[in-house]
């Protein structure tokens, strides 16, 4: 009897994308556990986090040439007493505004889980977040990202 062994390589970084029609290995984490995941390896999913003060767009993913940063899990904390509408945007485009309450009984928190990752327009490009200029109003911004090719 022949013994059938599965090999592939372990990830801890993406692969160069291939194009069509060709072979490609299977995916292993870097204890040799197969990569069957909704999303992607553990080593290629990422937090991020801020806190908006002003009605200055600010950064909540930096962006990375060759790579795509689809969001997963989005949040947002409204620390003051008046609500507020953050924006969410890929790049300079528009995704989603979200209106987050005053902070009273935790009712000052929204989240967003997206179950198939919201895809990122281009690589290189930055997930910002922005909102109108309230004097004494803070919003924290919580992430979860996979790192696509």
């Amino acid at each position: 009897m022949q013994e059938v062994i599965n090999r592939g390589k372990s990830r801890q970084a993406n692969p160069t994308a291939r194009t069509q029609d060709n072979i490609v290995e299977v995916a292993y984490d870097d204890v040799g556990r197969q990569v069957m995941t909704l999303y992607q390896v553990r080593d290629l999913i990422s937090t991020a986090s801020l806190s908006l003060t002003t009605g200055t767009a600010a950064v909540l993913i930096a962006g990375t040439t060759g790579e795509f940063h689809d969001l997963v899990y989005v949040s947002f904390t409204n620390s003051s007493d008046a609500a507020v509408t953050v924006t969410l945007r890929d790049d300079s485009t528009d995704v989603r505004s979200f209106v987050v309450p005053v902070s009273t009984t935790n009712s000052g928190i929204v989240q967003k889980d997206y179950p198939i990752p919201w895809p990122q327009g281009a690589t290189g490009s930055a997930w910002q977040v922005d909102m109108p200029d309230i004097t004494g109003t803070t919003v924290s911004i919580e992430a979860l990202y996979v790192k696509n090719v």
